[in-house]
């Protein structure tokens, strides 16, 4: 059976909740709903004059539920060339619409079972560990990356075609038209990346895998990779358009505050990863844990949460206990320049080189590309071997940046801070003829710390509430944090995942949206804990 529902307009926001219910077409926020006994046409019941969407899934197993998990059940909204994300359906003086097709899609499941390729003398294992799928990648950029290809190609097409072009590009016009230009144009740091790249399309195409984008109606090529590792530019092309904005929470806490049995006094970086929350579920579906072992001398292990197709590192981890944590702010990227480099790949590099927090923020000053545009970057690493800060957030956009300490906002600790989405410290800097700068001009800068960045006074109200009851902060405080930041009046259900590391002891935690029980902020999850070389055991 199929259920179609009517949701208006102004509640399309809900789809998230609305999915988690028991029998979703009866949720108050839905006017009507059709069921069918399977796919073929169908006709709504009366409505009143308003704005609509038109959502639905096919319910497999009959319960009246929907199951994203492993993309179980096929979901489908009524979408248009111009606009993949819900399309508005306007009715007026009781009149009847017609042709209002809703195409129901099932993204390819990572496999079940464990899957390997050799490649040279390096290779690719995709297993599953404690309840999450790791990619274990050893050997040369190009060994790592056709393995890469090899082992998950209906699942880089998925990304392709239902997250970039689908979900953040909104139609195949503005992805071919405008982002991909931008790529062509601006991203030139990633020449140094174009063999690793055809070594992952070239991999993709001898795993059998189809190549063919329907929704771009050709077969994807090498910039379509490109675009893939550019994945924050895209956001950041149409950044005054209706997106999705990827936001992020980060608290870190060492020393005097984590003096107690578990931590010893070791820092403790605990990071949500919220709004890369596609409706059909592939970045918490296809999200991997990437334990990268490069073979090129002097290069570090490092581990990464990510997704297919990228050969860079999002939320990352090396074997020196360095954290890097992205939260995107508000900054007018430098569109004059051809030398760009996405974050992926410029915390890869930073990963790969870099043992301490300063030692990265070094590395940034002298870095020969440019980044894509407004960032913050929660970095931590060891603390009980370190005489300086053991974290720093490095607030940045394509004109420059500054490394904040925690001294330099609330709460003023020499033993903790916080990161979200907005700059405390860089106020940007003048770039063009007129007084303005990338930064001011979208209000990335703010005057420390408004009573709008929810998140972080709800981290900082709850961590003072620890201070007075002479309370250290272990993994089950850092916990509370977490939930506190990812359920607030700026947004909630919409954490995809959350990391807690730990550089110190070297082992971090992973808990994701919770797909089988409809939990939809990861932090209200379970999260699995793994030993840093654990994860590399091939």
């Amino acid at each position: 059976p199929v259920y179609v529902l009517v949701i208006p307009f102004e509640s399309r926001g809900m789809i998230r909740k609305i999915e988690t219910e028991a029998a979703p077409f009866q949720s108050p926020h839905v006017k009507a709903y059709v069921r069918l006994d399977g796919p073929g046409l169908f006709t709504t019941p009366w409505l009143a004059n308003g704005d609509y969407v038109l959502w639905a899934w096919m319910d497999k197993n009959e319960n009246g539920a929907v199951e994203h998990e492993d993309f179980s059940e096929p979901v489908g909204w009524y979408q248009s060339e111009t606009n993949l994300g819900m399309n508005k359906l306007t009715i007026t003086d009781g009149q009847h619409l017609v042709g209002n097709d809703i195409t129901l899609y099932q993204p390819t499941p990572l496999p079940s079972s464990e899957t390997r390729i050799v490649v040279g003398s390096g290779g690719g294992i995709l297993k599953t560990v404690k309840g999450n799928k790791v990619l274990v990648l050893w050997g040369t950029g190009t060994e790592r990356a056709y393995a890469m290809g090899r082992l998950l190609a209906p699942q880089i097409m998925d990304w392709i075609n239902f997250v970039l072009i689908e979900h953040y590009a909104r139609s195949a016009q503005f992805y071919e038209n405008k982002f991909l230009t931008r790529v062509r144009s601006n991203l030139g740091g990633l020449a140094t990346y174009v063999s690793e790249l055809q070594a992952a399309l070239d991999g993709m195409r001898s795993s059998g895998a189809s190549l063919y984008s329907f929704r771009l109606k050709r077969d994807i090529t090498l910039d379509d990779l490109k675009g893939v590792n550019s994945f924050y530019t895209l956001p950041m092309t149409q950044m005054f358009g209706d997106i999705s904005i990827p936001l992020c929470s980060s608290a870190v806490f060492w020393g005097n505050r984590t003096d107690n049995p578990e931590l010893g006094r070791g820092l403790i970086h605990g990071t949500n990863m919220d709004g890369e929350n596609d409706l059909r579920k592939i970045t918490v579906n296809d999200l991997l844990i990437m334990a990268v072992d490069p073979s090129e001398a002097g290069l570090k292990r490092a581990v990464a949460i990510n997704w297919p197709g990228f050969i860079g590192m999002d939320m990352g981890m090396n074997e020196s206990g360095l954290i890097l944590a992205p939260h995107s702010s508000m900054s007018i990227p430098n569109w004059n320049v051809t030398n760009m480099l996405d974050n992926d790949l410029i915390y890869r590099e930073t990963l790969q080189h870099s043992s301490t927090p300063q030692e990265a923020w070094d590395r940034w000053l002298t870095a020969g590309t440019t980044r894509v545009g407004g960032f913050n970057t929660a970095v931590s690493g060891r603390y009980l071997t370190t005489q300086e800060y053991p974290s720093l957030t490095f607030e940045t956009d394509s004109y420059g940046g500054e490394a904040r300490d925690p001294m330099s906002v609330i709460p003023m600790d020499p033993f903790a801070i916080f990161t979200t989405n907005t700059f405390y410290k860089y106020m940007g800097v003048k770039y063009s003829s007129v007084d303005a700068s990338a930064v001011s001009r979208v209000n990335g800068y703010r005057e420390p710390v408004p009573a709008d960045d929810y998140r972080w006074w709800g981290m900082m109200n709850r961590f003072e509430e620890f201070v007075s009851q002479d309370k250290t902060i272990g993994t089950a405080e850092m916990i509370e944090l977490l939930k506190i930041a990812s359920k607030t009046k700026q947004y909630d259900g919409i954490t995809e995942y959350s990391f807690i590391g730990y550089p110190d002891a070297m082992k971090f935690a992973l808990a994701r949206e919770d797909l089988r029980n409809k939990i939809l902020d990861a932090s209200y999850g379970t999260f699995a804990f793994y030993a840093f070389d654990e994860v590399f055991v091939r």
